[in-house]
Formats: C-alpha cells, structure tokens, sequence
C-alpha cells in the first residue's frame, strides 16, 4: 500500500513538473513570436520609408533632414556642378557639411534634388538612396 502511495504521489509531481514547463515554454515562444513580429515590423516601416523616395524630387531642405534622421541608410548625393558631369560618382555627405556654405557639399535647401536610386539588402531592406541635384 506504502508503495503505491508512493508511485502515485511521485506521478503526481512529475506530472506537475511537466505541466510547468510546457507552461514556460508556451511563454517564452509566445515571447519569441512578438519579438521576431516586432522586428520585422520595424524592417517593413523602414523599408517602406525609404522606398517612397525612388524617382522623386525634393528640397534642399528635406534632404538635409533626411540625411540627419537616416538611421543607417547610406544617403550620397551628386550637387552643384558635379551633378552635371557625366560619370561623376556621388559620395556620402554628413548633415555637417550638408549644411556648411564653405563645403563642397554643401547643400542648397532652395534647389531641388531627385533620387536617382535606392538601394535594397536580400532582406528588401533599404540601404542606401542616391539624390541628385536638378537645378
């Protein structure tokens, strides 16, 4: 009789120990799968702001604010004389010198620059833009 107490009340605590952890393990995929949701979230926001620029015109103005607030995105822009040369490469400008008058990348805010590219990683990332200056 001692025994089968015995067995039962040792099934009764593996039991309980089981229940426990496909509990913990229910919070913690659960935990996994808004983690991972999130994240690919904030790649698809980012993408698709980045995205909307392809073959569009823009101020001075906003490019500089774009350039300040790109989160990583690589943003070159061709301006001023350069961007009527023929095979001329644009280069990555900080919002420094976007903004300083003595640089060579300086950027007009009253001119307007179009974005002549976008670039995407394999994961349909945005990556980079190209602007080039129009007037």
């Amino acid at each position: 009789m001692k025994d089968i107490i015995k067995i039962a009340a040792g099934l009764i605590i593996v039991g309980t120990l089981v229940a426990v952890a496909f509990a913990i393990f229910n919070v913690g995929k659960k935990n996994a799968e808004e983690s991972a949701s999130t994240i690919s979230n904030i790649l698809s926001e980012k993408g698709d702001k980045y995205a909307t620029y392809k073959d569009t015109t823009i101020l001075g103005d906003e490019l500089v604010e774009l350039i300040g607030n790109s989160d990583g995105v690589y943003i070159s822009v061709l301006t001023g004389a350069n961007a009527k040369k023929s095979g001329e490469m644009a280069k990555q400008i900080s919002k420094a010198d976007a903004t300083d008058k003595s640089k060579d990348e300086y950027i007009n805010p009253y001119k307007s620059f179009q974005c002549t590219s976008v670039t995407v990683n394999g994961n349909g990332v945005v990556t980079g833009l190209t602007f080039k200056q129009i007037n």
